[in-house]
């Protein structure tokens, strides 16, 4: 079918597609990814490797006192929350490489020069794919399935140790392999669907739903473990038929069937897990050659590009005039918002927020509905609070981030104001990361509780918010998307610890102080006085700092670059 000059071509490109999956969106295109995947892929390799080690003793005096049997049903509640965490982890990975799955624009405009024939760039394209997708699943599953198999087959025969390696690893490595493919036949549906522009603007939506469902599983995950095992026998305190219908039970199917079996129900389980990976290969393999066909085509007519529409320049042109009306003001929200609207890490990171809050409120909101407390509870006080600070720092993430290398040229020609930048930043993080959040949980808590909780929690939701901003832009001097992203900065590895307490402070903290003032208006208003106060405080000092100098010298003065 191929003739040893485009043997040589596959290979080639196979290479430089494989290759595309550890260029980094973030740090605008740079390769120093690959150091940190393999980092990222011994990192997820730990939890399959000691959870066995932690659980040795209890499975060990479990096949002494009962026999391997039994172990091997108590222990399919731990298979099922491992391979539930391995097919969310590949989601995690899944969405980092989200735009290396496919054939994109530059692909187009690269390859369609070259005397290469479509289906020698798909078959490459296949061939990359297929690689990275082994490479994630052996990485992440090889060493918990020795342990896995060698902890599980206390008091059994070596035969059976052998098989449980066999089985955990096929399970494990073909749940993997599924978010993979399943992601990427989503993607190329769209893309065959509906064409590059189409799939640029429901692109985000995609995102945000898939970084959602990885929220929801870890939520689901520890239900998911304690009730397998009642699920599975058919009776139980924990019995929950629904579970059946999730991914990581099916692969325990498929896990226990490879081990083993002779139960109808993991039988039929298997047969789910099976059918899944086979839709994932037939998506992919039916809609790459379209969505490749697609993408050359918009990029020999020049239309690959979203363009935004004129109701949405309508929208931005209002947004930025509501910002405010010095020029300074409008430059800055006007290109935040240019950003944020075509660049496709930007998108990324916006719609990852909004999924991440969608997951974490959703399933609290729901609560509330169904079950209608009579009182307010700190729990569910807290979730427009925890809202509001997740859209907060995914709003900061975005603005730290380079549009391109050099695409604020503009800001230095004519930089703007210090002052009047920080409070377009300022004004718009209220207004898209504040105001939605409250303005959706007010009728809800007015509903159920009455003007006065849904008016002062929504005061203090807005005071939080305000001293949120102050935070997150409290080492932020720059033009938001038009400097080169400082990681360091930021000092993650030394600060989680107090993010996290902070978090905690800023969400059960204020929600149980401010049920203890409420019915006491003095207190509440001097309570909500203080944390303005506070915020008005840390943006004076913030602002007379002196500005961080900001190393760009691997950029030459003048590059003029595109944002897309």
């Amino acid at each position: 079918m191929f003739s040893p000059h485009e043997r040589e071509q596959i290979r080639a490109l196979t290479r430089a597609f494989l290759a595309r999956f550890f260029e980094n969106e973030i740090t605008t295109g740079t390769d120093d990814l690959k150091v940190s995947f393999f980092w990222l892929l011994s990192f997820l390799a730990v939890p399959g490797l000691f959870m066995p080690m932690t659980m040795a003793f209890t499975w060990q005096l479990v096949a002494l006192v009962h026999g391997p049997e039994v172990l091997r049903e108590l222990s399919r509640g731990d298979k099922a929350f491992y391979l539930g965490f391995t097919m969310l982890a590949t989601a995690s990975i899944t969405a980092i490489a989200w735009n290396s799955l496919l054939a994109d624009r530059r692909d187009g405009l690269v390859l369609g020069v070259l005397p290469v024939r479509p289906v020698t760039i798909v078959v490459s394209k296949l061939a990359a794919l297929s690689l990275y997708i082994a490479l994630v699943g052996v990485g992440m599953n090889i060493l918990a399935s020795l342990s896995f198999g060698l902890f599980l087959a206390s008091g059994n025969t070596v035969a059976f140790l052998l098989r449980g390696i066999v089985a955990h690893f096929v399970a494990s490595v073909g749940a993997s392999a599924s978010v993979f493919l399943l992601v990427a036949a989503a993607q190329g549906l769209v893309l065959a669907a509906y064409g590059p522009r189409t799939f640029a603007r429901i692109a985000p939506i995609m995102q945000m739903t898939l970084v959602a469902l990885i929220v929801l599983g870890f939520l689901l995950l520890p239900v998911i473990d304690v009730s397998v095992g009642a699920t599975l026998a058919g009776h139980g305190a924990n019995l929950r038929p629904w579970i059946l219908a999730t991914p990581p039970v099916w692969f325990l199917g498929l896990y226990e069937v490879v081990l083993g079996t002779t139960s109808p129900l993991l039988h039929r389980l298997a047969i789910e897990a099976g059918v899944l990976i086979t839709a994932g290969v037939v998506g992919v393999l039916a809609t790459y050659p379209v969505g490749y066909r697609k993408v050359m085509t918009a990029a020999v007519q020049g239309s690959a590009d979203a363009a935004p529409t004129p109701r949405l320049r309508l929208v931005a042109e209002t947004i930025t005039v509501a910002v405010g009306r010095a020029p300074d003001m409008q430059a800055v929200s006007q290109f935040l918002l240019a950003t944020v609207g075509r660049v496709e890490r930007h998108r990324f990171i916006v719609a990852a927020s909004v999924g991440f809050v969608v997951a974490w409120a959703l399933p609290g909101s729901i609560s509330i509905l169904a079950t209608r407390p009579p009182a307010p509870r700190v729990d569910l006080l807290a979730l427009p609070l925890a809202a509001i600070i997740f859209l907060i720092v995914g709003a900061r993430i975005a603005m730290s981030l380079p549009s391109d290398s050099r695409a604020g040229w503009i800001f230095d020609v004519s930089p703007p104001g210090r002052r009047p930048t920080r409070a377009a930043i300022e004004r718009m993080m209220m207004g898209f990361c504040v105001v939605p959040v409250v303005l959706l949980y007010v009728p809800l808590y007015r509903t159920l509780w009455g003007w006065p909780v849904a008016v002062w929690h929504s005061v203090t939701c807005a005071a939080v918010g305000w001293l949120v901003v102050q935070l997150a832009l409290w080492r932020f001097t720059s033009i938001p998307c038009a400097s080169p992203w400082q990681p360091q900065g930021e000092r993650l590895g030394r600060l989680w610890g107090a993010y996290a307490i902070g978090f905690v402070v800023l969400t059960i903290g204020v929600s149980s102080h401010e049920m203890s003032v409420y019915g006491h208006p003095v207190q509440l208003i001097a309570f909500v006085g203080c944390v303005f106060m506070l915020a008005t405080g840390l943006r004076l000092v913030s602002l007379r700092r002196s500005t961080l100098e900001i190393d760009d010298s691997g950029y030459a003065p003048g590059d003029v670059l595109s944002l897309n």
